[in-house]
C-alpha cells in the first residue's frame, strides 16, 4: 500500500505546473492570509524577514539593478527622502561629522578632483576610488615626484588633460601639494617613469 507521501509524489510528477496554477487561482485568499498573520505572528514576521534578507543576499546583481532603476525612475522622491532624513536627524549627522572629520577631509578632496577631472574629459575608464587607494599604497604614501612621504596626496595628471591626457591610473600618480602646483599644467620632470616609484 503506497504511503501519501509517495502518493503526493507521484502526482507532483504527473501534474507539475498544479501547485503553481492553483496559487494563482486563491491568490486573494493567500494575500490575506499572508497579510493576518503578519499583522498577528511575530514569529511569522521574523521568518519572513529572514527569508527576504536571505533572497537578497544571494541574488545582489538583481537587487542592485532594481535599485539602480527605482533611483532613477524616482530621482525626486529619493531626494526629498533625503532632505527629509538629514533635518530629522541633524544632530546625529553633525556628530558623525566631528568623529569623523578627518576622513569627511579625504572624501571632500576626492569628490573636488573626480568633478573637475569629469567636467574636463570624459573618459572609458575613469580612476576609481580604491584604484587611486592602491596606487597611494603602491607609492608607500609619498610624492611621486619628490618621495617626500606626505599626509595629504593630491591627484596628479603625468600628462595634463588639457594637453590630451587621459583621467585613468594609468595618466595619474600622487602628489604633495608642493609638487603638484609647480608641475601644473607642465610636462613630468626629465626620466619620471609611473610605473617605477621614486622611493
Amino acid at each position: 500500500m503506497q504511503s501519501n507521501r509517495t502518493r503526493y509524489q507521484r502526482f507532483k510528477a504527473t501534474h507539475p505546473d498544479y501547485h503553481r496554477l492553483w496559487r494563482q487561482r486563491h491568490a486573494d485568499s493567500i494575500n490575506q492570509r499572508n497579510r493576518e498573520r503578519w499583522r498577528t505572528s511575530e514569529a511569522y514576521r521574523e521568518h519572513r524577514k529572514e527569508q527576504h534578507r536571505l533572497w537578497r543576499r544571494t541574488n545582489h546583481d538583481k537587487v542592485a539593478l532594481a535599485e539602480k532603476a527605482s533611483r532613477e525612475q524616482h530621482k525626486e522622491h529619493y531626494k526629498q527622502l533625503h532632505r527629509t532624513w538629514r533635518i530629522a536627524n541633524r544632530n546625529r549627522l553633525l556628530e558623525y561629522q566631528r568623529l569623523n572629520i578627518g576622513k569627511r577631509r579625504e572624501q571632500k578632496r576626492w569628490t573636488q578632483q573626480r568633478r573637475r577631472s569629469r567636467a574636463a574629459i570624459n573618459t572609458d575608464k575613469p580612476l576609481k576610488r580604491d584604484q587611486w587607494q592602491a596606487l597611494i599604497a603602491l607609492y608607500r604614501h609619498r610624492c611621486a615626484y619628490c618621495g617626500t612621504k606626505a599626509k595629504q596626496l593630491q591627484q596628479d595628471h603625468i600628462i595634463p588633460i588639457s594637453r590630451g591626457g587621459a583621467d585613468s591610473i594609468d595618466n595619474i600618480v600622487p602628489a604633495c601639494p608642493s609638487c603638484n602646483g609647480r608641475k601644473q599644467a607642465g610636462p613630468p620632470p626629465n626620466g619620471f617613469n609611473p610605473r617605477l616609484p621614486l622611493i
